[in-house]
């Protein structure tokens, strides 16, 4: 599947309470940039969010948890 000539993908990082992997809010946002340039990829707040900061590129289509969690249970 593309959009706008490049692949989709998905990058989902866990955080918060509970999670026995991942770090803390935003922390991807460096990595996630540079698989954007790459391919679109589909993004949850906690990839590129933390307080202030963004990491979010055009080439991210950014949805919110329970979103993403309904995407995936249809594939």
């Amino acid at each position: 599947m593309t959009y706008n000539g490049k692949k989709i993908g998905a990058f989902v990082v866990p955080t918060g309470i509970g999670a026995s992997i991942g770090g803390y809010a935003g922390d991807a946002g460096a990595y996630a940039r540079k698989f954007a340039k790459h391919f679109n990829l589909i993004v949850n707040p906690n990839v590129v969010n933390a307080a202030s900061y963004s990491a979010i590129t055009p080439d991210m289509l950014y949805t919110e948890g329970y979103t993403l969690d309904s995407f995936f249970k249809v594939l």
